[in-house]
Formats: structure tokens, sequence, C-alpha cells
């Protein structure tokens, strides 16, 4: 059985968190008038950055970034429970379109001024790479992210991975990881069954699994401590690399 990968990029093929923490710490500024500008995690107080950590997981797209950014800037404490969170993106909804286009422009003016740097700012997870890259190798891989297109084919190009432009769906050309898997079965002509997603946002796979797709959420990513109650009552099961493996030698 032939079975298509469809693979969310932040959280899932690497960490990206201290990129995703600059960038909206520079967006930040931007959006506040001021003309700061940071480079590196170490031009940060460390408590910044460790209370955007356990937040993180919760991000849907970089919009939502003006939340965690505002939430901090107003509060200590780092423990947002994912309700909080709902209540804050509905609060704060009309914010984030502006934030989004500042955020892309920060990204860009970080990976221009050092792209060795910007790449740095990510970590691979390795065992995942070299799976990936044995997908690849097969031709079964996509790429479905909230994420730039570009930086992400930078990004798989530092690691070794030449995935055709074509099979990443970013948000300029998808509104939801649903749009990204049926837009795949059409380009694919197989059945939903046939199809892999996996994800470290449990949000992102709610839809997929309700719309019949195989959505899995990626037991080695970075979880929201709210996770495993909301895993369990939608009946999301993580997976493994090693399971991965498994489909992967399935006819």
């Amino acid at each position: 059985m032939k079975y298509i990968f469809v693979f969310d990029f932040d959280g899932v093929i690497c960490n990206s968190t201290k990129e995703c923490f600059v960038t909206s710490k520079n967006t930040w500024f931007r959006l506040n008038g001021s003309n700061n500008f940071k480079t590196s995690l170490d031009d940060f107080h460390a408590d910044e950055y460790k209370n955007f950590v356990p937040i993180r997981p919760l991000v849907k797209g970089a919009g939502e970034y003006y939340l965690v950014m505002r939430y901090l800037s107003e509060n200590n404490n780092e423990n947002l429970s994912n309700d909080e969170y709902k209540n804050l993106s509905l609060k704060w909804q009309n914010k984030f379109q502006e934030f989004k286009m500042l955020f892309y422009k920060e990204r860009i003016r970080l990976r221009e001024i050092n792209r060795e740097d910007w790449i740095n700012l990510h970590t691979p997870y390795l065992k995942v790479i070299d799976l990936i890259k044995k997908i690849n190798k097969k031709n079964h891989l996509y790429i479905a992210t909230l994420k730039d297109s570009l930086s992400v084919s930078i990004l798989l190009d530092s690691y070794g991975i030449n995935l055709d432009k074509s099979k990443i769906f970013d948000q300029s050309n998808i509104k939801s990881k649903t749009e990204a898997l049926k837009k795949i079965q059409d380009i694919e002509n197989i059945d939903k069954k046939n199809i892999i997603f996996i994800d470290d946002n449990i949000d992102h796979l709610i839809d997929p699994m309700e719309n019949g797709y195989n959505a899995y959420h990626s037991e080695w990513s970075e979880e929201h401590f709210s996770n495993a109650k909301k895993k369990e009552r939608h009946r999301i099961a993580s997976i493994s690399i090693e399971k991965l493996e498994e489909f992967m030698v399935h006819k």
C-alpha cells in the first residue's frame, strides 16, 4: 500500500521556538514604534525566553504571536491555559493580521542579515530528518505548514533535503491543514486512508481527523501542559518515528 506522508514543519521537523521568539520580539518592538532590533537569544533576558516557551505550542500561525507578546508584556505568569488562550484569541483577534504581516517582514530582515545565524536558531530533530530523507527519495513527502515556504525551503536545503516547491503548502495557499490534505489527495489521486498527517498542534489535527484523515500528534514534539486532556477528549493518537517507519515498509 502506498502512503503519502504530510508533515507540519515547526515543532515537527525542527524546533523553531528560538527563531519565533526573536522574530516575535522584533515584531513587537516595531508594532510599538521602537527601532530596537535583536538577532540572537543572547540579546534578551533569560526569563523572557523562559516564559515564552510553554505558551509557544498553543500558537496557530504568526498572527497569534501578538497574543503571546501582549500577554507576557502584561503578566509574569507563563502558565496560560488553553481556555484562557482561546478567550484572549477572541478578544485580540483583530490585531493578528497586522502583526502577521509585520512578523514576516521581520523574519526576512533577520534571515537576510545573516542566513547562517538565522538557520542556527532552528534545531532539527535529527531522527526525523533521516526519516523524511527516505520518504522524499520515494517521492512520498509533502509539507503543510503555516510557516512561509521560502523559510521551509531554505531550512530543508540546509538539512540536505531537496523538496520540490510544489510539495510545500504554506500560509499563502492554504487556510487550514485540511485544505492542504484535500489538495494533496487530489494530486496523488489516492484515498484518505493512504495519507499520514503529522502535526504538533492538537487544534490542527482535530478537523483532519474528523474529515477521515490519519492525523497524528508527533510524539517527539514539545507539548503544552493542556495537550493530554485535549488529545484524550478528541481521541487523537500520538505517533513515534519508529511507527512512521513501519508505514514506510507497507506496500
